[in-house]
């Protein structure tokens, strides 16, 4: 027993010698490792010395040498990226800066916990191994950092106002403004977390002054109007800071200036208006000020959460019927239709309907205005939320089109083959693209040359029928090199259009930019453009006086607020062509206008249906889609109530669209979560049938001789049965040909002149599944010149006969009595009829029906008194122009061909 008990205590004397043993290497193995992370240090190879401190405390996280060499480690890693990036600091977020000196910080504050906490002796130690003073590990570190960050802040380029910015030129306002947005907003972030990060540093009254001073600029309607961007939101965006950062007296004109226009009052009213003393009660009631009160509800940026339901009811509940209240229930129903959860969307306004049943105030509050949306039906949005339409199915157009960029407002020509788009990127403006439609794809697409972009502002909004004007939203009267644009009448925004000379290179050749005249443009906001196919309308947005409710100018001088958004009274015009110039605009009249706005006017190519944006008639939220068809001829202000193109078309969000010239395809610009390749794409989709206008047909062609020379003359076009609707255009240098025929009926097309004849064309748009497709057909006809020589022999595929016989069917006569008329104004000139057929049947039987045929026409033509020249010859199937092996053959070799001479 005593020997088994001896060994068991060698063994255990022998563990205990092993075990401090291990701990010894373990300690002699740290002390290594912390010396090799401060040779790494102090060497500069900071990735390697990160690594290791990173291992020691994985190890130990109370390691002090680790926690020190970590804090230097990033601290020096920040000094290199701020050298390495010294040239670029006029565009640079600082905010990777702030993170590694935020880490240096939490580093140095332990490691000089953890020093406090050792012995003089042990102190001693790692003030030798560190070569550090006790001051330097404590102190030192931790002010550096702060002091650093303090630093940055205080240097940032973007600082300054808006006005000292842009002023002094450091950035410029038309190309970098959204840049600068972003890059002050991230600085207030960044002023805000210099307080929780360094609680005690000495520069904290400072910091919060540089907060104030940017903040200062969201307080400041000019500043928010001149410089931001022009919305508003940026204010409701930082108002908690903002109401942190000052007080009530700094902020007294918010209320009414920003606010006023929303709640009927001004500066002058305010304080006795029942809307402010109604905002006075509910704010008493949360024990906030009433800009906190506003601030809280956020209806122009963040909108509504569940943590604010209450406060929302209670101001639906206090103010309905008026239409800030219907703001705040369009905003909590906001998040369920983006959800695309409509039955939770369709509770909340049938919660609040009856609220809204009497909109009328005046009889309660004679001496008072209100803002009150009678446009807006319940009973209609509803309907559209339970309407069981088909998912929302978008196809992205494409890397030809779209980019890690925004692109938007489309604009597509009416043959399909040409889209022009907006593009904005980083430090640019808005500059117009084109892009070609080829092999069942968009190609690569190519900005337009310096003649229409700028450094400032261009956006596409709208293309001539024949493809050759561009018409443009910019501010070419701020470029020198426009000097010939700037004109008394222009305004706040104003339209322009640029003529298209041919192309070079695969370039599109541009003349110089015009402006549109007054009464179009004016000194107000003009935006939005569509001129109808034959150029005799044009139709516009304007917040110009004679609108629709009370005269609110867009970007108001004294109110930053409407309708819970930026954008104030604007309504849709049209002026009409007249022979010294442009009518004076007319409204579209209540059915479309509202008292909020309406934008992007689109007349179709059918002449009769209307799209445009609106965010005062019912919709899911911001503009909506919405069609009328347009009621009487006569009259530009009877239009059809007005339908929401629905959910597979509209979004909560600002939708921007254009409708294709066959209506059944719409391009949406939009950001999708997936299926995207930027911050906005361009994506199309099938437009619902109830949306879609009356078919509409492109008709394209080249008017040549017979052998194939370009022709040039005039092509008239009109309705059967119906003369008097007609049209005529002119063929280009190249022979080509364009027109728009629309509406459910027959037509028929033909050259017109004096020395061109030639086969008219019939295009029926009567049935109703025809699709609105193109349709490219070219004319061959027969000429003479000013000499009267001679020319080759044409047909006329109108001619037809019975079978196997010489009468000639009725859907001829048109033509002959055409080439009747022609020949009747050319007595002297001579005509050839020669008659054809195919291989088929007896030569002898074919050869007399030729002659018969031939003599057929003839004999028609001299019925109608011509007194000319006509030889008939039956050449039967002896002159063959293709083959008749095929049945396609033998319809070229069945023919009568005609020949004018003198």
């Amino acid at each position: 027993m005593k020997i088994i008990k001896h060994i068991y205590f060698q063994i255990k004397i022998i563990g205990l010698i092993a075990l401090l043993i291990c701990q010894n290497d373990k300690i002699y193995a740290q002390q290594n490792t912390e010396k090799q992370g401060l040779n790494a240090l102090f060497q500069k190879d900071f990735t390697t010395a990160e690594r290791i401190f990173k291992q020691l405390l994985a190890s130990d996280s109370n390691n002090l040498t680790a926690h020190l060499g970590m804090s230097h480690v990033y601290y020096e890693q920040e000094q290199v990226l701020k050298q390495k990036q010294q040239y670029q600091v006029k565009y640079l977020n600082f905010e990777s800066y702030f993170a590694l000196l935020r880490k240096a910080y939490l580093h140095a504050n332990r490691g000089a916990e953890l020093f406090k906490q050792l012995s003089d002796s042990e102190k001693d130690k790692v003030k030798k191994m560190l070569n550090l003073t006790a001051d330097a590990i404590q102190t030192q570190q931790k002010s550096k950092i702060p002091q650093e960050a303090y630093s940055l802040l205080t240097n940032a380029p973007y600082r300054l106002s808006y006005q000292k910015l842009y002023e002094s030129n450091i950035y410029n306002r038309y190309t970098e403004t959204d840049t600068l947005i972003a890059l002050r907003e991230a600085l207030l972030q960044q002023c805000a977390d210099f307080a929780k990060d360094y609680p005690t540093s000495p520069y904290l009254k400072n910091v919060k002054e540089y907060r104030r001073e940017i903040l200062r600029d969201y307080t400041n309607l000019l500043s928010l109007r001149q410089f931001g961007d022009r919305s508003g939101s940026t204010y409701e965006k930082f108002c908690h800071l903002i109401t942190t950062d000052f007080d009530s007296t700094e902020l007294k004109h918010i209320i009414p200036n920003f606010y006023g226009a929303e709640f009927g009052f001004n500066a002058k009213n305010y304080l006795s208006h029942p809307n402010f003393l109604k905002l006075q009660s509910l704010a008493k009631k949360y024990q906030v000020h009433v800009n906190q009160l506003l601030c809280e509800l956020n209806l122009h940026h963040a909108g509504f959460g569940e943590s604010k339901a209450q406060l929302y009811d209670d101001f639906i509940y206090t103010f309905a019927p008026q239409d800030i209240a219907l703001v705040a229930v369009q905003k909590i129903a906001h998040q369920y239709i983006q959800q695309k959860n409509w039955e939770k969307a369709i509770t909340i306004f049938e919660k609040y309907k009856s609220l809204f049943a009497n909109t009328d105030l005046s009889k309660k509050y004679p001496n008072y205005s209100f803002v009150v949306n009678t446009k807006f039906d319940f009973d209609k949005m509803i309907a559209l939320l339970s309407d069981k339409e088909e998912d929302r199915k978008l196809v992205n157009l494409g890397l030809g089109v779209n980019s890690k960029a925004k692109e938007y407002s489309p604009v597509l020509s009416l043959d399909g083959s040409t889209l022009y788009f907006a593009r904005k990127g980083a430090n640019t403006g808005e500059d117009i693209y084109a892009a070609e439609y080829q092999n069942e794809t968009w190609q690569a697409a190519f900005p337009l040359s310096p003649k229409v972009n700028t450094k400032t502002h261009e956006v596409p909004l709208n293309l001539s029928s024949d493809g050759n004007t561009l018409f443009i939203y910019g501010n070419y009267t701020e470029i020198p090199e426009f000097f010939y644009v700037k004109e008394k009448f222009l305004g706040k925004g104003d339209l322009y259009f640029v003529e298209k000379k041919g192309v070079s290179s695969g370039q599109i050749l541009w003349d110089r930019m015009q402006v549109l005249p007054e009464p179009i443009n004016s000194p107000n906001y003009e935006a939005g453009f569509s001129m109808t196919t034959d150029g005799k309308a044009v139709f516009f947005s304007s917040d110009r006086k004679g609108g629709v409710g009370e005269y609110l100018p867009n970007y108001h001088p004294d109110f930053l607020y409407y309708h819970g958004s930026g954008e104030f009274n604007i309504d849709i015009y049209v002026c009409e062509k007249k022979e010294n110039g442009w009518s004076e605009p007319i409204n579209l009249g209540e059915t479309i206008n509202t008292p909020f706005a309406e934008m992007n006017p689109y007349l179709h190519p059918d002449g009769k249906t209307l799209y445009f944006c609106s965010d005062g008639h019912y919709g899911l939220g911001g503009y909506d889609i919405f069609m009328s068809k347009r009621l009487d001829e006569n009259s530009w202000a009877k239009w059809s109530e007005p339908i929401n193109l629905g959910k597979v078309i509209n979004t909560p969000f600002n939708d921007n669209f254009f409708i294709t010239a066959d209506g059944s395809t719409a391009l949406i610009a939009t950001t999708q979560p997936t299926d995207n390749f930027g911050q906005s794409d361009i994506y199309q989709i099938t437009v619902p049938e109830k949306a879609r206008p009356e078919p509409v047909k492109l008709i394209k062609g080249k008017l040549l001789s017979p052998d194939r020379q370009v022709v040039k003359s005039l092509i008239r076009w009109e309705e059967v049965g119906n003369s008097k609707n007609n049209g005529i255009v002119q063929t280009k240098e190249d022979g080509e040909f364009s027109f728009l025929l629309k509406g459910r009926k027959k037509y028929i097309y033909y050259p017109e002149s004096e020395q061109v004849f030639g086969s008219s064309v019939e295009v029926d748009l009567t049935a109703k599944n025809e699709k609105n497709t193109n349709l490219e057909t070219n004319i061959t006809v027969g000429t003479i010149d000013e000499n009267k020589t001679n020319h080759l022999p044409f047909t006329l595929p109108t001619l037809h006969f019975d079978y196997n016989k010489a009468i000639i069917r009725s859907e001829s006569f048109f033509d002959l009595d055409r080439l009747a008329v022609f020949l009747q104004k050319n007595p002297s000139a001579k005509l050839t009829i020669e008659g054809h057929t195919d291989s088929d049947g007896n030569d002898t039987f074919n050869l007399d029906l030729s002659k018969r045929r031939a003599e057929a026409v003839r004999q028609y033509l001299i019925d109608k008194n011509c007194k000319n020249t006509i030889t008939a010859v039956g050449l039967g199937e002896t002159k063959a122009k293709a083959s008749n092996t095929s049945e396609q053959g033998k319809q070229q070799n069945r023919r009568v061909e005609f020949t004018i001479y003198f």
